[in-house]
Parts: structure tokens; C-alpha cells; sequence
């Protein structure tokens, strides 16, 4: 990780997007538009920039990629949620790689790499699907719960506990199964996971525009605790 400190303006670059995406990827932290036009403007080779803003910037609206949503609820105290028994951990041989695979790419509808017209759709294809690549291996830090209609994989949640924290990553219901109440049940055997393993918050992160998402996690008591705008910004 290569971090560079100037006047009103921190810029690390990240070195795995780097190397998938090709080309220099840096995660941009300023308050002050002009001193971030300004570092842009003295750019000498093709980049890829991440901003992220607690306010829009109005100079930047054309690469506005994503209003993130961050939502949490507190564990402790809440109603016992059962695994539901149509809810089951990956074991190796419950579902295809490839029936993963088409659920991580769905998950990836309304990412801010899936918004982005400067990246192509299969490089966006490709970064979900070793996404759920690495949740694969022996070990994973990941865990990957499945909900499962008629015998067929209906959809998917990844997610990460730790101690104090369950982190959930990636949530996918197969098309054909949609509307059929299967992203309430997946959140509610995290929740169950959470409680039986005694982790005290759950955090889950959206897009605004995913408003169907945003809803579910509101009527299970999850909380809106942090918005970010996360523009993209390309130089040649």
C-alpha cells in the first residue's frame, strides 16, 4: 500500500485493484474539490480513482457511481430468528460453482462497478465471481449461506463474522425466484447465526437505488448508521 500525504489531500493506491484492473486504482480523501482538481490535473498515467464523500459534489455528478448505505442492528436483545429450515451453510456439495458464480454476478446489479460505464461488464462479471472464488477455499474467512426452494438453489448470502461483528457481503436471489419472501429468510438465519454464536451487531451495506434491499433491512430493525457518495474518477 502506497500512501501519499499533500496539502488537504491523502491518496492511497490500492495495490490488488491495481493489479486486476490494469492500471493504477487509489482510494482519494479530501473535503476540498480544488485541491483534488488540482492532483487530477497533474495525473501522467491512465487511473482509476475512488471518492468517497459525505456530501455530493456537484462538480463530479457525471461520475457519482453509488450512494452507499450502510445499515446495522444490535443483536442483543432481539427476538430468537430459528435458522429456517430451507436455510443451509455450503458444504462443498450443496450447490454448483457455476450456480454461485450467476448468483454473485446478480449480486452485482446495482455496484458501483456495475454502474460504472468505463469498466467493462465482464471485468465486472469476472471481480464478482473470484469474489465468491475465494469464499470457496478450504477455510474461508467467509461464510456462505444458501436458501433453497424445491430442491434448486433460490439464493445466496456471503457473509463474514468475526467475535463483535457479522459483516454481511453479497446477497443474490436467482430471478426466477424473486418475490417469494427468500431475502427475508437468508436475513433472518444471519441473525439466527449471529445470535447462537453470541456476536453482538450485524452491519450490511446497500445502494440507495436498491431500494427493495434498503426496505427488508428496515423492517427487520436495521438502522441507517452511514451514507458515503462514491464518485469514480478516470485520467488517461
Amino acid at each position: 500500500m502506497v500512501v501519499m500525504l499533500l496539502d488537504h489531500i491523502k491518496v492511497t493506491k490500492l495495490e490488488w485493484d491495481s493489479h486486476f484492473f490494469e492500471k493504477g486504482v487509489y482510494i482519494v480523501e479530501t473535503s476540498d474539490f480544488s485541491a483534488l482538481k488540482e492532483y487530477l490535473s497533474k495525473s501522467n498515467e491512465p487511473a482509476l480513482y475512488y471518492l468517497f464523500s459525505n456530501i455530493k459534489i456537484n462538480e463530479l455528478s457525471d461520475r457519482l457511481m453509488d450512494h452507499k448505505m450502510t445499515y446495522a442492528i444490535d443483536v442483543k436483545g432481539i427476538v430468537n430468528f430459528p435458522t429456517p429450515n430451507s436455510c443451509v451453510f455450503y458444504d462443498g456439495k450443496n450447490a454448483r460453482t457455476a450456480e454461485l458464480e450467476h448468483l454473485a454476478v446478480l449480486s452485482s446489479r446495482n455496484s458501483r462497478f456495475r454502474t460504472d460505464d468505463l469498466i467493462p461488464k465482464n471485468k465486472v462479471d469476472e471481480l464478482f465471481k473470484m469474489w465468491i472464488g475465494n469464499a470457496l477455499k478450504p477455510n474461508p474467512a467467509t461464510k456462505i449461506l444458501l436458501k433453497h426452494i424445491d430442491g434448486k438453489v433460490a439464493g445466496m448470502v456471503s457473509f463474514r463474522p468475526t467475535p463483535d461483528l457479522l459483516k454481511i457481503e453479497l446477497v443474490a436471489v436467482r430471478e426466477d425466484f424473486q418475490r417469494r419472501g427468500c431475502a427475508a429468510e437468508m436475513l433472518k438465519a444471519c441473525i439466527g447465526y449471529a445470535q447462537d454464536h453470541s456476536i453482538k451487531r450485524i452491519e450490511v451495506v446497500t445502494q440507495e437505488v436498491n431500494k427493495g434491499a434498503c426496505e427488508l433491512y428496515v423492517r427487520a430493525g436495521f438502522k441507517l448508521v452511514d451514507s458515503k457518495y462514491i464518485y469514480h474518477v478516470h485520467t488517461t
